[in-house]
């Protein structure tokens, strides 16, 4: 069975191929990463559900050329699948299938993090729902892009807009720590808009983390924190540091740092792990 329709002058025909008879290696192709192909060809990580049909050209040797997925069609291969579906662009000179190549990438919209929470917590997923319900212990809100599931305004004092970094967090560090993370956060900023920002976060967690052997106590971190705006502490740390350490978080963390150890007896003062 396959489906054609004419564009212009060209011809677009779907239907199954054979895996061994596309060939790849096109100059303007995607480089193609082993370990991501080897990653995705578990049985475990495999889903035919998320197999897009894979651009070919028909070029007039009567050969099938990869214009796009030969990741895909690795990972294919490593599985031992004998066809798949492809979409067959057939009249295409070379510098066509080059700029339908750059098409397709362009017309790929990324979806965004908030977007995709709002997918998980359709789902139901587990993970999703368990940060949710974290960060809505503290009366902070997910920004979720239409925020379909909340049936009230949200307002920009208690709005997270770094889903995605929130999310890498509770994945690498676990319940506990995120939970602390706006623990400390809340009670030390209330809210505040700035302390919801991805650099507040990932520094407060950087910090958790980094002095989580040491004993500090949560009431005294808050208890220097909370003299010091999240704004201020963010300019600081920047006015403070290089301008190439600014893509990590370590400059943000110092300045947590050194407001907590201000006005301590040197015996009691956190070592600089930053």
């Amino acid at each position: 069975m396959s489906l054609a329709l004419a564009v212009m002058e060209t011809m677009i025909e779907c239907r199954e191929l054979d895996v061994a008879d596309l060939l790849m290696g096109q100059k303007y192709n995607r480089i193609i990463k082993p370990d991501w192909c080897k990653f995705n060809a578990k049985d475990e990580e495999f889903d035919p559900h998320l197999m897009r049909p894979i651009e070919v050209s028909l070029r007039n040797d009567g050969k099938y050329y990869v214009v796009d997925g030969q990741n895909r069609v690795t990972m294919l291969q490593l599985r031992g699948i004998k066809k798949v579906w492809c979409r067959i662009h057939i009249g295409l000179t070379y510098s066509k299938e080059s700029k339908l190549f750059v098409r397709l990438d362009e017309s790929t919209r990324k979806i965004q993090a908030g977007q995709v929470c709002q997918a998980l917590i359709e789902a139901r997923d587990p993970e999703v729902l368990d940060i949710q319900s974290i960060v809505e212990n503290y009366g902070f809100y997910l920004n979720l892009g239409n925020n379909k599931n909340y049936n009230f305004q949200i307002t920009s004092d208690n709005q997270i807009r770094c889903v995605g970094g929130v999310r890498k967090l509770y994945k690498k560090n676990g319940r506990e720590l995120l939970d602390k993370c706006f623990n400390l956060i809340k009670l030390s900023w209330d809210g505040e808009p700035d302390s919801l920002r991805k650099t507040i976060i990932e520094s407060v967690m950087l910090f958790i983390k980094t002095y989580k052997e040491y004993g500090v106590k949560d009431s005294d971190l808050v208890k220097k924190w909370k003299d010091h705006s999240a704004c201020s502490i963010i300019l600081d740390a920047n006015s403070n540091c290089k301008v190439k350490e600014r893509s990590s978080f370590k400059p943000y963390g110092k300045e947590l740092l050194r407001i907590y150890n201000s006005g301590r007896r040197e015996a009691d003062r956190l070592p600089d792990r930053f």
